[in-house]
């Protein structure tokens, strides 16, 4: 078995990646991937690449392994509570931007900036009690389709 967990979403060419994952099993091996699921990431990340949807990610490794299960990884109320916070305080600096600047400038002052106000936003979230640290391995599941996850959780066979 190997594991691979929020790594793929910062490649260039994850194709690589994935197929040296697969070089390393033996047939009937298995590789457990994890990204963030697209479809509920409110935040561009300058770090990422590219995030996926359920489909793209299975299309992604298709070529490499017989069996591909994308499901999800979801939080309990807990999570979903402490992730709708952030993303308030998130959507209320991005209206900042209205015409996006921060996608046209050099990927340098992109990431400068996104480490800054990530820190502001749990500086924010500390002072109104939104406390993240309480959030417990428990707290997340995994769950049988990527609709609504937070992040794609990708089981494959070689």
């Amino acid at each position: 078995m190997v594991c691979n967990f929020q790594v793929i979403e910062h490649l260039e060419a994850p194709e690589r990646l994935v197929r040296d994952l697969s070089d390393h099993l033996v047939p009937g091996g298995q590789l457990l991937l994890t990204t963030p699921n697209r479809l509920t990431s409110f935040s561009p990340n300058p770090y990422h690449v590219h995030e996926y949807t359920a489909e793209e990610l299975a299309a992604l490794l298709g070529p490499f392994f017989t069996k591909i299960d994308v499901r999800g990884v979801g939080g309990n109320a807990r999570v979903l509570a402490c992730e709708a916070a952030r993303r308030r305080r998130v959507e209320r600096l991005l209206r900042l931007d209205p015409l996006g600047l921060r996608t046209r400038g050099p990927a340098r002052l992109a990431r400068w900036a996104f480490g800054r106000l990530a820190r502001l936003v749990r500086t924010q979230m500390a002072r109104d009690r939104v406390v993240v640290s309480e959030i417990e391995l428990e707290d997340f599941s995994e769950q049988p389709t990527a609709d609504g996850a937070l992040d794609l959780l990708a089981i494959c066979t070689r």
